[in-house]
């Protein structure tokens, strides 16, 4: 599904430049200008913030379900990673249940509420000459 606004497809965008910024990152870690230590902890972070846009800018049900969904996730891995309250990969699994059961939960009553699909997704994306 692509967000087409202007005869620009944002979501192809969003993701060039998340690419662009991980590989800019990747390339940082592996030529010693940015510690290693620094990813160790800190792609944990990276579904949380993806979640948190969904969230924001999401017009559909199924856009606040992804959301919902990789905030939870993106919640375990780090917790996970920094051993929060004793949460570890092996016993913190449960929270990817929690994640499916409260993604499919938000879908649901969302549902209710707001459109399917986005009006933006539904635009003619023909062109005008």
């Amino acid at each position: 599904m692509s967000t087409k606004r202007g005869g620009w497809d944002w979501d192809a965008m969003w993701w060039g430049l998340i690419m662009i910024t991980a590989g800019a990152a990747f390339m940082l870690i592996n030529t010693g200008v940015l510690d290693r230590s620094f990813y160790g902890k800190w792609w944990t972070v990276m579904p949380v913030v993806f979640g948190v846009t969904r969230l924001v800018t999401g017009r559909s049900a199924k856009a606040l379900s992804e959301g919902v969904f990789l905030v939870i996730i993106g919640g375990w891995f780090m917790a996970a990673v920094t051993h929060w309250q004793g949460i570890t990969w092996s016993n913190g699994w449960p929270l990817a249940l929690i994640a499916v059961g409260a993604s499919t939960l938000t879908e649901t009553v969302a549902g209710h509420f707001m459109p399917k699909r986005a009006k933006r997704d539904e635009e003619d994306t023909t062109c005008v000459r």
